[in-house]
């Protein structure tokens, strides 16, 4: 069950028994200002149930007092229902927020490998690989090997691996983030798996932030 709907739930009971005094409330309001207009027609028909004199000032006592009475009731449950919500409504909010960044963690986990295992899977079988990952975004972390230039003036990072010849080549044309890097620092890069030629490619790289205990 999602945050929203638990709150969903949790604010149609915490208002039932104000949302069924507000109608109370509002039905005694209607059926006053009709007995109220009969009672300057007919106050013997308005006051059908009163013993005592049935006159024009007296019905309009009795259901102009009732009207007020309902009138503010309605106003103060109102005000209440509103409030309840408003508090509930904040409640989801901060709720759903957290629900979604988990949501986008996980997703972010199921597609992230790190520098090791994206080198295997094409050491292992490179057809497979090639299959399952060319020309798909996803994540790789690992740590930086070289920061430098190919032959094409391409600016790239190599990512360590297990392998004593394959590496992650991720090629990021932002300079100013290069400049920031450092060989041995960990990174997450998200990019596009570009193939194998000796090392792994990846094009059009952006550095991210790691993953807490990535």
């Amino acid at each position: 069950m999602s945050h929203a709907v638990f709150y969903d739930r949790l604010l149609g009971i915490s208002n039932l028994k104000l949302y069924k005094m507000e109608n109370l409330f509002v039905l005694l309001f209607l059926v006053s200002l009709v007995l109220f207009i009969l009672g300057l027609l007919n106050p013997n028909a308005s006051l059908f149930w009163y013993r005592k004199t049935r006159s024009r000032k007296a019905s309009c006592l009795i259901y102009g007092l009732s009207l007020a009475i309902s009138f503010i009731f309605v106003g103060v449950l109102g005000e209440k229902n509103l409030n309840t919500q408003n508090k509930i409504a904040e409640k989801i909010a901060p709720a759903d927020s957290i629900a979604q960044k988990q949501q986008e963690l996980k997703q972010r986990k199921e597609s992230t490998l790190t520098a090791n295992q994206l080198v295997q899977f094409y050491a292992q079988n490179e057809v497979k690989a090639y299959n399952d990952f060319k020309g798909k975004k996803f994540y790789v972390v690992g740590y930086i090997e070289h920061i430098g230039k190919d032959i094409m003036d391409n600016t790239y990072v190599s990512l360590k691996s297990g392998d004593l010849i394959r590496g992650v080549q991720c090629f990021i044309e932002d300079e100013n983030v290069l400049a920031q890097l450092h060989t041995g620092q960990k990174i997450t890069v998200l990019g596009t798996d570009d193939g194998l030629m000796v090392n792994v490619l990846m094009k059009d790289c952006t550095v991210v932030d790691n993953l807490p205990n990535n």
